[in-house]
């Protein structure tokens, strides 16, 4: 799964599918030089990283599948926000260079790397993610009330923290960008942080 691949790994990728007798497949995106061509649709990609042999990538979102299914793996990390991803989870030894052997590139794809550290390092990111989504519903929550007993209680004045509060609240539930980023919020929590197939498809469809 990558946008474009080197010319160098494309020659490594072909000739490990080769020696192991394996079928190099590409999956959504085309490539030529592979053997087999799939246009899947989300539900279904997850699978074809599941049940791969090992997995080659240079994006984003084909790294976070990958890592999230414990695959032997080659990535080529060429954006910043990819380089990152590795550096947080403690996955470096996955990545490929262009310098990188052949020997080294076929060690990878042979070698399924520990993911302890991995998925140590996910829970303390699920935990936070949660606990800072939870606190923002909170914040709302608690607004909605303060607003009703000041109704209630017909109290105009209120408090310079309250005041900033409100208006901090005030901004993120009625911007036009509020519905996106919780969408988006919501999505990382439950598409990055567990098993993709089990609920994706219901958050896609509430986001």
């Amino acid at each position: 799964y990558s946008y474009s691949v080197p010319k160098e790994h494309q020659q490594f990728i072909k000739r490990y599918a080769k020696d192991n007798k394996l079928k190099t497949v590409a999956v959504c995106m085309s490539q030529t030089w592979c053997d087999i061509n799939i246009n899947c649709n989300p539900l279904e990609f997850n699978t074809y990283i599941a049940n791969a042999s090992c997995v080659y990538t240079t994006t984003f979102h084909g790294s976070i599948f990958t890592l999230l299914n414990h695959k032997a793996c080659a990535i080529y990390a060429v954006s910043k926000k990819l380089k990152d991803l590795l550096m947080w989870t403690g996955k470096n030894d996955v990545i490929v260079y262009k310098e990188t052997s052949y020997d080294q590139f076929s060690k990878l794809l042979n070698t399924t790397t520990n993911y302890l550290k991995f998925e140590e390092t996910l829970a303390k990111f699920r935990k936070s993610s949660t606990e800072l989504y939870i606190s923002g519903l909170k914040k709302i929550e608690d607004s909605k009330v303060k607003n009703v007993k000041r109704k209630d209680s017909n109290i105009d004045e209120i408090s310079d923290v309250e005041k900033r509060d409100e208006d901090f609240i005030w901004y993120n539930t009625r911007s036009s960008n509020f519905n996106r980023h919780i969408a988006h919020f919501h999505s990382f929590i439950w598409c990055y942080s567990y098993w993709l197939l089990d609920i994706i498809y219901i958050c896609c469809c509430n986001c």
